[in-house]
């Protein structure tokens, strides 16, 4: 009940401030704050409101230029990357797409397509445009990676675990792969293994920025269940001193 006083206190005085501070810069006194002044300078916000949606709109649309038809591949890449850039991730998917159109022979675009599709959560249509991609280079680690990931992502271990055993021997020290490794030892509670593993990929050169943090907050996972464990067996300590200082077992 506190909380929500004291939640309901603190949004009292958000409003409060927030009507001071536009009285303020409309320049209307204090004193002569009325009911009819606060209801125009809340229909003042809401004006506000919809002018910034409208400029986020605009900043969007304004490189749409007319009969924008004629764009060739790299400015199809490059106005995808724009968006993507922007979080504007169905736009960017639109881009790439007629990026492929224009030149299906050529890679990038499908890469692009995967990683959009992957950030979307949509990995089936990651996992067709990754096949596409093996069929222009069957060669490419990276995009057997992300096959790996995809696999992952739908729960489908046993196809992981083939690919990551395929990718293990063309880039050992890839800190990706002990990773995902260790999420399929995870999921199969090996968590020594799984343990051992993120130690390893964090200590390896190259490691991204976001996939340090999925580590980090793994192995804190660990380490605190270590402190609950240690905590278990000093409080075990004190009570089986307890009892056998009781039974007066030692002096």
């Amino acid at each position: 009940m506190r909380k929500f006083f004291a939640i309901l206190v603190a949004l009292m005085l958000a409003f409060t401030v927030g009507i001071l501070y536009s009285a303020r810069k409309q320049a209307i006194p204090f004193k002569e704050l009325n009911l009819q002044k606060i209801g125009q300078i809340l229909r003042d916000f809401k004006k506000d409101d919809q002018k910034r949606e409208r400029e986020d709109k605009e900043s969007v649309i304004e490189i749409i230029p007319e009969g924008d038809e004629s764009l060739s591949y790299v400015e199809r890449l490059e106005k995808g990357n724009y968006f993507s850039e922007r979080g504007f991730l169905t736009f960017a998917v639109n881009e790439y797409v007629k990026a492929a159109s224009a030149e299906p022979k050529r890679p990038e675009p499908y890469l692009k397509l995967l990683e959009t599709y992957f950030a979307l959560g949509d990995y089936e249509k990651a996992k067709r445009n990754a096949e596409t991609l093996l069929l222009l280079d069957p060669a490419s680690a990276d995009v057997r990676y992300w096959l790996t990931q995809i696999h992952l992502k739908q729960g489908a271990f046993s196809e992981a675990k083939a690919l990551l055993e395929e990718l293990r021997v063309l880039a050992v020290s890839d800190p990706r792969l002990d990773y995902s490794q260790a999420l399929l030892d995870l999921s199969e509670n090996r968590y020594e293994s799984a343990q051992k593993l993120l130690k390893e990929a964090a200590s390896k050169p190259g490691l991204a920025s976001s996939l340090k943090e999925n580590i980090d907050r793994l192995l804190n996972a660990f380490q605190e269940f270590e402190f609950a464990q240690a905590a278990e067996t000093l409080y075990l300590d004190e009570l089986l001193a307890r009892a056998l200082n009781q039974n007066k077992e030692y002096e």
